[in-house]
């Protein structure tokens, strides 16, 4: 049983603070926010602009009532905030600056045009530098507009990287000139809206991570360049797999990666995905749910696993994305991967790649922990949002706030999680977690989006427990009024 800090317990933010001191009396300030740090004037762009959402005035970039300091002496994502006869907040790095900016968004008012702040003095620190959020923008169509919002949402409550599903069976959203066919009018982004996004996710301080799957999810490949990601279907290759969810994974759902013309052109889609989204240091590259059955009766994977001494499907699956994480390691972009590659063979995938560990199916946290991989926490139980499975298994704020950021449970009874949740030993390799919402439509998941996703950067910035349920809720109550208008 924890005990909680009544230090940090009593200060309405989220995610709670490392220390922090309430003192006497409250403070009106003009609505002005001022940086001598040029680097900066994107930090001060942001919080003006969700100020402005918040408490429908607008914030003056000149000197008077908050201050944004550099302060080489604070840790990287580090703050220190002290509220008395005004606001400074000091910081060494952008995102410390970000994070600072965001603290104070939760802790103002605005009355009869003034700032109005309770005095306090904090100083504050991620446990954790990975706080993601995954939203599936491939199976159910997102308008712009509300991919900004989901930006806005991790600024709020301090969650670092957004990792945006762009590509699954049922479509393509991104634009291409290389495969225009991939994606379709009115499910599409422009090359437009991304530059914009790259942007208004940088004032806020939000990482984003593109997904392209492979090699499997990728009927949308098959379907409109048929012969270019995988070749010809034989006779006998029909073979078809099911998920956990019984979602049948068929011949139309794999890449041929026997293939180099395939791997080529993977090649090409990859650079014009790293190039859409500029200075990026992350690319997801899926790696889950891959039937391999069609490689042992397709003839050009046979050829290929003859030619390159690949004893069977199950290597061959990991030998391409070996190949494919070491193209994008070449690039200096870094992958990510799910759960999904088999222990027996994952030792041929360098251990630069970071494996979202999230079913404990394909392989055990811990054995990806052995061999040698930073993983990210992508639990299903507490942490994933989805339709089909949520009416049954509805995790909400008490489940995540019970959870930490070394454990894993599922409620598949094929998962070995099951039941029992698989606990690991705390290690800087976990690097740490990521709320992942599927196959819904903005306005179907983005409440439960907001509750959940307070309540995982609650557990993952602070890697003990600091407040009770009770403390939590309270805070909660007065956040969720305020992130509601920033996103409405």
């Amino acid at each position: 049983m924890f005990k909680p800090d009544k230090s940090t317990a009593e200060i309405k933010v989220i995610p709670v603070v490392s220390k922090g001191e309430k003192i006497d009396g409250k403070v009106a300030l003009d609505l002005k926010i001022f940086t001598e740090k040029e680097d900066w004037a994107d930090a001060i762009d942001g919080f003006c602009a969700c100020a402005e959402k918040i408490f429908l005035t607008k914030v003056h970039k000149e000197k008077g009532a908050i201050t944004l300091i550099y302060d080489e002496k604070l840790d990287k994502d580090s703050y220190t905030l002290e509220i008395c006869d005004d606001v400074k907040i000091f910081a060494s790095d952008y995102y410390g600056a970000v994070y600072g900016l965001a603290t104070v968004l939760q802790l103002a008012t605005v009355k009869e045009g003034k700032f109005e702040f309770e005095k306090i003095k904090i100083s504050d620190h991620p446990d954790k530098d990975y706080r993601g959020l995954m939203v599936d923008l491939a199976r159910e169509w997102h308008p712009f507009d509300k991919v900004l919002k989901y930006v806005d949402v991790c600024y709020f409550f301090k969650i670092k990287y957004l990792h945006l599903h762009v590509m699954d069976d049922e479509g393509y959203v991104l634009p291409s000139k290389l495969f225009p066919l991939l994606s379709k009018d009115g499910r599409k982004y422009t090359f437009e809206e991304i530059e914009y996004l790259c942007k208004y996710a940088k004032q806020r301080g939000v990482v984003l991570i593109p997904e392209i799957e492979m090699p499997g999810h990728v009927k949308v490949l098959n379907t409109y360049y048929p012969g270019i990601f995988s070749d010809t279907i034989e006779e006998g290759c029909d073979v078809a797999v099911f998920t956990e969810n019984g979602i049948a994974m068929g011949v139309d759902t794999v890449l041929c990666p026997g293939s180099e013309s395939v791997f080529e052109n993977l090649k090409k889609l990859i650079c014009e995905v790293i190039e859409m989204f500029g200075d990026i240091e992350y690319i997801h590259l899926g790696g889950d749910e891959v039937n391999t059955l069609v490689w042992e009766k397709c003839s050009v994977c046979k050829e290929y696993m003859e030619k390159n001494n690949i004893k069977n499907a199950h290597e061959l699956y990991c030998e391409f994305t070996a190949r494919v994480t070491d193209y994008v390691l070449s690039k200096g972009i870094t992958p990510i991967i799910w759960e999904g590659v088999p222990k027996e063979y994952s030792h041929m995938i360098s251990k630069e790649v970071i494996v979202i560990s999230w079913e404990n199916h394909y392989q055990m946290t811990d054995e990806l922990l052995e061999g040698g991989y930073k993983i990210i926490n992508g639990s299903w139980q507490p942490l994933y949002i989805v339709p089909s499975i949520m009416p049954t298994f509805d995790w909400k704020t008490k489940e995540i706030l019970d959870w930490n950021v070394y454990q894993w449970q599922h409620w598949w009874p094929n998962s070995k999680a099951f039941l029992n949740p698989v606990n690991v030993e705390p290690t800087d390799m976990v690097w740490g977690a990521q709320i992942s919402a599927w196959q819904q439509t903005y306005d179907a998941e983005i409440a439960d989006v907001v509750e959940n996703l307070a309540a995982m950067s609650e557990r993952v910035w602070r890697i003990e427990r600091k407040r009770t349920l009770e403390d939590y809720a309270r805070a909660f109550h007065i956040l969720k009024m305020k992130c509601f208008n920033l996103i409405v």
